[in-house]
């Protein structure tokens, strides 16, 4: 009886382990996509978000919202001559020597709306 009691218990240990593993690997994928976390700004609304007067420094590449409050490259919300709070797509695709690349660098944070 005590084989079999600590079988079933070794059985019941090594489910709830894989059940919580399975469970926190469902968190991270959501927290890793942030989807539920993503903000959805106008262009008008993003305008707010300058960098200047205490306020984040938001940008928007191709419909997609960056922070870069805390890049050190956007002090002041001003980089290169370019103001935090508006679509930077056609600057950064067309003018900017690293396009896109540097994105990764700051956290996506939302989508633009219409």
């Amino acid at each position: 009886m005590k084989k079999f009691s600590k079988k079933l218990m070794l059985t019941v240990i090594i489910i709830l382990t894989f059940s919580l593993f399975l469970i926190s690997c469902s968190a991270s994928d959501d927290d890793v996509n942030g989807e539920d976390d993503l903000i959805y700004l106008t262009l008008e609304e993003l305008s707010q978000y300058d960098g200047q007067d205490g306020n984040p420094a938001y940008i928007a590449v191709e419909g997609k919202i960056y922070d870069v409050t805390d890049s050190s490259l956007w002090e002041g919300g001003t980089h290169n001559s370019y103001q935090a709070g508006q679509d930077l797509t056609d600057p950064i695709m067309n003018e900017s020597p690293h396009g896109t690349s540097t994105l990764s660098r700051v956290p996506l944070i939302g989508e633009i709306v219409e």
